[in-house]
């Protein structure tokens, strides 16, 4: 790739980044996780981070991943054109096969923050997913393979995986999946969350996940409510660990940071606390940063707590500069030579004069040489800007014209980069001018190729950087009106109806970036889109415009729910669903068209989600009974609907009722699917759920040593739905009163969880709670304090002090402490615990109420009977005031202020 852009610093930089990355390979090291490189715009820094790439291929002699210098290094005469390596911080996907007899040595996954348009979980989620689709599969065999894990493993030659590969390539990847779990013998992590997102190669495993069939999620119904406390920002951070191993670490390389949004802030906490996974966090930023910004206070944050380091980028020194004029003018002069990079001090900016027309025809006229005439110095570009608009202006005059229109037509004005559909917009163009719209799309194109104005992604085109589409933007009213800008986007939203209309059959849209974009811009310019805040008492009277084609909307507002519900918005969720359904109405479907059943079945679960089984109870039942008239009772999404009926009673408090419809599930379950389906085992665990719940834990343990069995059988040891089975298992032994065995149990999961999932991994921090449970349990409540005392320190680590998984730690750690005698540790830290609950959780969240009846018990033990029963009546009372979701809290505390000898 050459040298010519890395002075002396830049390279030391290289090598100690070299260095961080094996070093971050033992869990044991203490150093940040998160490099910060700060320099000015145009000084090197992601020149750096492209140098760091070609050096891990070439010392780890990797085949698979392609070098970055056709990209990089696109030559004209002498020198090379800045702009199509410009930001360029992951090989490009455009033409990438997966080389054959190759694997990766290392993972590599890039952001560039200015492409990121709004920086929410979605939109950082969508950035990373063409590239896990590319390149998940490869990595996950390279990884099993230097584990020495699963079938075969040594003998793993290129024959043995080229069947993955050429699904993977030939045939869409559908097969993949299914074909890599058969190499390596065990089921790829988080599976359920890559084809929830629809990455590449996992579009066989998205079925299961949305008929909830998945059994390690469904074989404990209680995984909901762990679900609601997740982000998607969590969830890349478990895909990304996961798939390293100490010889394939990985790198994520994070472009203009200053700019980034709270849910990247929240990606690079948590791969900055996950110690157990070999990842660097590489970031770029800018000296001069926006005060109050998420990146200042993510910085100071992050540094406070030593878990990012910033290195100082140096500017390049005249030398480097003159080297770099003479790659495009090898023949000019010491002194002119001199005198221009004074002048053009930055190296990005001088770059991109010397490449300008102009400039290269008078290296061309010269001989190779830059010869300045009097007055040449002073008309030198000042600026970064300046330059732009002289590189803009060497453009054809139908490349501008057309970015101009893009420009004028994109409806989102917090869009920094203009992300705009180009289909559409030409097609909008050639109704609004009368014009030929293969013009517009070539134009386009040539914004892309050669002159790398634009970057395509997918249907999506975009400007390659916040400078170039912000001089568009400064010129845009001058050449397009508002009337004409208005009656353009009038014409766009024409288009894009037409677009969108066209899958209303299915009312889906292929998952990616531009299917977004195109639901994006067409709710923004139909006024559809539903606002951030939780009232969904509109949702009653919303109707759409009379203009609005319901189809398109419905197939705009489905794909914003789906994604709503993907961040765990599921408030939000279900009142894009609600519009959905309204639009459906308005489209007079008959009474049995499946896609008003998909979407009030999808709205059902998610208004569960958002924690509120009664009402998802009832919707369920509506839906059930449509189903058993339209469908017949032996339909499958008839089964569905009555697990989901079933589950809904459950997590609404009526254990009993749940057990009864499960089991009546059950058996016709048995009879259709037989005994080893997957929705059969999982009916079996969550009836010994709710078997459990209802107060037999013992019959519980009895069914699910069973199930477990079956698991083993089926799925296999290190299956995940065996592990939860296992975890199930010892949990009902312990609430059958056995605390020793379930103890044994537990300690025995916890190291496979370790094994399969990671140490990390947020069920193996669940297992090590619920074995410091069995352990207090069984009588040795100081040795458990420590075990939650450490469990704490992880939990606060991995997940922040106010993640509800911390919060329940600490509740634990403090039950411990009353246990070993130590009322009044145990009420101080009740009392502290409690303040965050209704702080982060809310003064009527369970959890909450919970703890003030905890606080109440140690206050009592710790002598103070009064005010223990002042404060266990006030309970009672704010729970008597809505009685409906707390109904085995109530009856828990009328039992306990009954055995204090208090009136209830």
């Amino acid at each position: 790739m050459g040298d010519s852009l890395l002075g002396a610093g830049h390279r030391e930089i290289v090598e100690r980044l070299l260095e961080r990355l094996e070093r971050v390979a033992d869990p044991d090291c203490q150093e940040p996780r998160v490099i910060v490189l700060r320099g000015a715009s145009g000084v090197g820094k992601t020149r750096i981070v492209q140098e760091l790439y070609e050096r891990l291929r070439q010392e780890r002699g990797d085949a698979y991943w392609p070098p970055l210098a056709p990209v990089t290094r696109q030559h004209l005469g002498a020198g090379a054109d800045p702009m199509p390596g410009r930001k360029l911080v992951a090989p490009p996907l455009t033409g990438f096969v997966w080389p054959e007899d190759a694997l990766p040595t290392f993972g590599w996954w890039g952001f560039n923050c200015e492409r990121l348009s709004t920086g929410n979980e979605m939109d950082v989620v969508q950035a990373v997913v063409p590239q896990l689709g590319a390149h998940t599969i490869p990595v996950e065999i390279a990884r099993f393979r230097s584990l020495g894990g699963g079938r075969r493993t040594y003998e793993l030659a290129a024959s043995a995986w080229r069947a993955v590969r050429a699904d993977l390539v030939e045939e869409g990847g559908d097969a993949a999946l299914d074909l890599l779990a058969g190499l390596v013998g065990v089921t790829v992590p988080f599976v359920g969350v890559l084809a929830r997102w629809g990455v590449k190669g996992f579009g066989g495993a998205k079925q299961a996940w949305d008929r909830r069939a998945d059994l390690g999620g469904l074989i404990n119904v209680g995984e909901r409510v762990e679900e609601q406390r997740r982000s998607a920002a969590e969830d890349l951070a478990d895909v990304l660990s996961a798939m390293t191993a100490k010889e394939v670490p990985a790198v994520l390389v994070v472009e203009d940071a200053h700019l980034m949004g709270g849910d990247l802030a929240e990606l690079l906490n948590q791969l900055a606390a996950r110690r157990s996974a070999p990842v660097l966090v590489v970031a770029t930023a800018w000296p001069e940063t926006r005060t109050g910004s998420v990146y200042e206070r993510w910085y100071e944050s992050a540094s406070a707590e030593g878990r990012v380091e910033r290195l100082e980028v140096p500017a390049l020194g005249a030398g480097d500069l003159v080297s770099i004029l003479r790659e495009h003018a090898p023949k000019t002069d010491d002194a002119t030579a001199q005198a221009i990079v004074g002048r053009l001090a930055n190296p990005h900016l001088l770059k991109l004069w010397l490449t300008m027309k102009v400039t290269r025809r008078r290296i061309e006229g010269g001989g190779g040489a830059l010869v300045l005439r009097e007055g040449d110095l002073e008309d030198l570009p000042r600026d970064l800007k300046e330059v732009i608009a002289r590189r803009w202006d060497e453009l054809d005059e139908e490349v501008r014209e057309a970015l101009t229109w893009a420009v004028a037509a994109n409806p989102d004005a917090d869009d920094a980069v203009c992300r705009f559909p180009p289909r559409e917009v030409a097609q909008a163009v050639a109704q609004w001018r009368h014009a030929d719209r293969q013009d517009t799309r070539r134009a386009f194109a040539h914004a892309v190729d050669p002159d790398s104005w634009c970057l395509l992604e997918e249907e999506s085109e975009l400007f390659t950087e916040i400078l170039l589409a912000e001089h568009v933007r400064e010129l845009s009213p001058e050449l397009v009106g508002e009337d004409e800008a208005e009656d353009l986007r009038e014409c766009v939203r024409r288009a894009l109806a037409a677009r969108l209309s066209s899958f209303f059959t299915k009312l889906d849209l292929p998952s990616g970036r531009g299917s977004s974009l195109l639901a994006s811009w067409y709710l923004t310019l139909t006024g559809a889109r539903v606002g951030a805040n939780t009232d969904s008492s509109e949702e009653d009277t919303w109707r759409p415009a009379e203009e609005d084609d319901v189809e398109a909307l419905a197939v705009a507002l489905w794909h914003a729910a789906n994604e709503a519900a993907q961040r765990y918005r599921y408030d939000q969720a279900v009142r894009f669903a609600a519009r959905v359904l309204t639009c459906l109405q308005a489209c007079a479907l008959d009474a049995g068209d499946p896609r008003g059943r998909m979407v009030r079945d999808h709205n059902a679960r998610w208004v569960l989600d958002a924690g509120d089984p009664a009402r998802a109870a009832g919707l369920y039942s509506e839906l059930l009974e449509d189903c058993m008239r339209l469908l017949g009772a032996d339909h499958p999404d008839t089964l569905a609907t009555r697990g989901n009926l079933a589950s809904a009673a459950l997590a609404a408090g009526d254990p009993g009722r749940a057990a009864g419809m499960f089991s009546e599930l059950l058996k016709d379950q048995l009879r259709l699917l037989g005994p080893e389906h997957p929705d059969t085992l999982a009916t079996r665990g969550n009836l010994a759920s709710a078997v459990r719940d209802a107060g037999d834990p013992g019959r519980a343990a009895g069914m699910y040593s069973e199930l477990l069995e079956d698991c083993m059988r089926v799925l296999g040891a290190d299956h995940p739905g065996t592990l939860a089975t296992r975890g199930n298992l010892a949990s009902a032994v312990l609430a059958a009163g056995d605390p020793g065995r379930a103890a044994g149990m537990f300690s025995e999961l916890l190291k496979d969880m370790a094994r399969v999932l990671g140490p990390e991994h947020p069920h193996t921090l669940t297992t090590r709670g619920n074995l410091a449970s069995a352990v207090r349990d069984a009588g040795d409540p100081g040795r458990a304090a420590g075990m939650y005392s450490e469990l704490l320190k992880d939990h606060t680590r991995l997940l922040g002090a106010d993640h509800p998984g911390t919060l329940t730690t600490r509740n634990s750690l403090a039950s411990a402490a009353l246990a070993a005698g130590d009322p009044g540790r145990a009420a101080g830290m009740y009392s502290e615990l409690l303040k965050d609950m209704a702080r982060v959780l809310g003064p009527e969240h369970p959890g909450t109420l919970t703890t003030r009846a905890n606080l109440a018990s140690a206050v009592r033990a710790a002598g103070d009977p009064e005010k223990a029963a002042d404060g266990m009546r006030a309970l009672l009372a704010d729970l008597l005031a809505r009685p409906e979701p707390h109904k085995a809290l109530i009856a828990q505390v009328r039992q306990v202020l009954a055995s204090w000898g208090e009136d209830v």
